[in-house]
């Protein structure tokens, strides 16, 4: 015998489906959870201060100079010139604590003995230079990760580590299992373990952005006691980073293609001096509010300042100026994205590489404390070309492509490994922040309209639904919806689908909601969308009682709509002196106002009526009301009646041809129904809403 299989064209729900809880069965989207902390250590017993280095010096500045000048130490070079500055070594963690979250009902802890200082040194080395070691990094995936967690690293697709002021100074992007780096096979994404925070943070929605590259750093060495030493004609300025230009010139192109206002403040070429002072870099940092900030620039960690003989961690600006976390936590409106790259390959002037992963740590730490969604931090330094790589493909998925955060910091990686492997650039970038926060909605949705094939109903409705978010919060460019766009988003969805869906009551109401967003353009076809939801059998038994408000509180709506247009009409026609447009212009008037009176009326009617149909479960509750027992009225009803009522006066006064005491009985029983909705004071079924319309109403009627 021969069988064939004929699939239906339609998805069939049956009784007793249920809906599923998430997609995630498949792994696609979700992220597993790995925390790695100080065993020993927590925010509260040890503060971010612990895990960085501190220079102390018990004697006063002005002391220790005296001291130098009489053992005649004040000539030697900077270097030998901090002997008496005792250095105090970090916080080694003995002992760190592993646990893993994945999608079972476990959460498997490991706390893992370590040598304090191997893994340390084995950084420094893996760190300071931009040539990736593998054999060294392999060797740090032995070392960092506990043994019954290596084969899931391995066989893991997206990573989410969650760090403390300890772990999080670890390079955990350039570990190596096999034959490429881990970060190459599995997307990794950080965040950050943190009792502070601030409570209230404010975002911005525009699209904004500042662009920082290559500022001055006039007077640097000048300011600040390091190892690099000033030569005799110099400015005391630290090297020009061509690098840091060209990064902030791409990025700033990619902002501007799609559609970004960007403050730019970098040389106009490579080869140009930096010209940018600490007051241009201040003064433009707080303009206005920027939802993407990106700064390409020299960075320096726990540097001596020669005025105080404290400790500066921060970019390095002129002036003996540093952009620190202090002015960055001044920063009213947070930014959703801040990109800092403060390691550039041309800062080779002779200091270490090693502490640069703490300024990332210092500077991501109090970004993601002020409420930043999206912080990537350079840990050490990078190759300028690797650099130009990362940032460009990261920008362009991120912004341009509106992939998800995570997603797009693992297509940098990837492309950046691929175009230079010689370097380790792919693995100095910190990313930390929510792996799936989208920055903008992708506009350009032709990609997932091919591949939008619906197969039930149920996915239709999700995509009305989904319009009805967009409509509520706006475009993702922060424009409202034109009707013109909304008809074009509907018709896409609906072309796709068979028609006996579209013609379900359940989706006209939907459809009714969605075009009477839009008034007065999407009145016809919400009315008519209303008309078929109530008139037609609902075999789908979604279509609620309340369809029959919404249609009379659109009405109201509608009506209220067309007798603003005809008033402003007036003016109009004060200013026309043609007698032919002048009658245009009057008989449009006058069939606005007809159709406004007409609108309103059937509004009142068909709220009426609705409460008539009720008005024994109205009885009922004011039997009760005495009794004690909770029987709840549709407070939202009487409110709609209320409204309709108070609009129908608006638009016979606009009229001008209706005496005071129409008016007034209009506001009278407008009053009375806002009465009614306001419920009993201090009960839970209590409307302030319609309490506020019924003192207003009384005032002005002196009741």
């Amino acid at each position: 015998m021969e069988a064939r299989i004929v699939p239906e064209s339609e998805l069939l729900f049956f009784k007793g489906m249920k809906e599923r809880l998430s997609e995630r069965s498949t792994g696609s989207g979700y992220w597993s959870r790995l925390m790695v902390t100080d065993a020993d250590q927590n925010d509260s017993q040890c503060p971010v201060s612990c895990y960085e280095e501190k220079l102390i010096s018990p004697i006063p500045k002005r002391v220790m100079d005296t001291l130098k000048k009489q053992m005649g130490l004040d000539k030697e070079d900077e270097k030998s010139s901090n002997i008496n500055h005792a250095t105090r070594p970090p916080v080694v963690a003995e002992r760190l604590k592993y646990v893993y979250l994945s999608e079972r009902a476990r959460a498997e802890a490991i706390i893992q003995q370590r040598q304090p200082g191997l893994i340390e040194a084995l950084i420094k080395d893996a760190i300071s230079k931009t040539h990736y070691k593998e054999e060294v990094s392999r060797t740090l995936f032995q070392l960092m990760m506990p043994v019954d967690f290596k084969p899931t690293m391995r066989s893991a697709e997206r990573i989410l580590l969650v760090l403390d002021g300890y772990t999080a100074n670890l390079p955990w992007e350039m570990l190596q299992a096999g034959d490429e780096p881990l970060a190459q096979k599995v997307a990794i994404v950080r965040q950050l373990v943190s009792t502070r925070f601030r409570k209230n943070v404010i975002a911005s929605t525009d699209l904004s952005a500042c662009v920082i590259g290559n500022p001055s750093t006039e007077g640097f060495l000048d300011y600040f006691d390091t190892e690099a030493v000033k030569k005799p004609d110099s400015d005391g300025s630290l090297l020009s980073l061509g690098g840091a230009v060209k990064e902030a010139q791409k990025v700033t192109e990619t902002l501007i293609e799609h559609e970004y206002q960007v403050e730019k403040l970098y040389p106009n070429k490579e080869s140009d001096d930096p010209h940018h002072k600490a007051l241009d870099v201040f003064n433009v940092l707080f303009k206005k509010p920027y939802r993407i900030l990106m700064i390409a620039a020299h960075g320096e960690v726990n540097v001596p300042s020669r005025s105080d003989g404290k400790l500066r961690t921060g970019v390095v600006l002129s002036d003996g100026v540093m952009l620190t976390v202090a002015e960055i936590s001044q920063m009213e409106v947070v930014p959703d994205l801040v990109f800092l790259n403060c390691c550039h390959l041309g800062k080779t002037d002779g200091s270490p590489n090693a502490s640069y992963n703490r300024l990332a740590y210092s500077v991501a730490r109090e970004l993601i404390e002020m409420g930043v969604r999206c912080v990537i931090a350079a840990g050490w330094a990078v190759d300028d070309q690797a650099a130009c790589t990362f940032s460009g493909t990261f920008f362009e998925e991120f912004v341009g492509q509106g992939d998800a955060f995570g997603d797009a910091v693992f297509k940098a990686r990837k492309r950046t490994y691929k175009m230079h492997p010689g370097t380790n650039t792919w693995g100095a970038y910190q990313a930390y922040g929510d792996p799936n926060y989208v920055l903008k909605r992708n506009d350009n949705e032709d990609k997932r309209e091919d591949s939008w094939l619906p197969v039930a109903p149920q996915e239709l409705t999700a995509e009305l639904k989904s319009i009805r978010v967009n409509l509520e919060h706006k475009t993702n460019t922060g424009k409202p919806y034109t009707f013109a766009e909304l008809s074009k988003n509907i018709n896409s969805k609906l072309e796709k689908v068979p028609q006996e869906w579209v013609d379900r009551p359940s989706t006209q109401y939907q459809l009714a909601g969605l075009y009477g967003c839009i008034l007065p353009e999407g009145f016809a076809l919400a009315r008519e969308a209303f008309q078929r939801a109530i008139h037609e059998r609902d075999f789908d038994k979604r279509v609620p009682i309340e369809a029959l408000q919404n249609l009379g509180n659109l009405e109201a709506k509608q009506a209220e709509a067309l007798s603003s247009a005809a008033e402003k009409l007036d003016i109009e026609i004060k200013k026309e002196t043609s007698a032919e447009a002048i009658t245009q212009l009057k008989t449009l008037q006058a069939q606005n106002n007809k159709d406004a009176v007409r609108l309103i009326n059937q509004s009142i009617e068909r709220l009426k009526g609705l409460l008539s149909i009720t008005n024994d479960i109205h009885e009922l509750v004011g039997i009760r009301e005495g009794s004690g027992t909770n029987c709840a009225i549709n407070t939202e009803r009487f409110s709609l009646l209320g409204s309709a009522y108070k609009r129908k006066a608006v638009i016979n006064m606009r009229i001008k041809d209706e005496e005071w005491s129409d008016v007034r009985s209009y506001l009278e029983q407008s009053n009375e129904a806002y009465q009614k909705a306001e419920g009993i004071s201090f009960d839970y079924n209590f409307d302030p809403y319609a309490m506020i319309n019924h003192l207003q109403l009384s005032g002005l009627l002196g009741e």
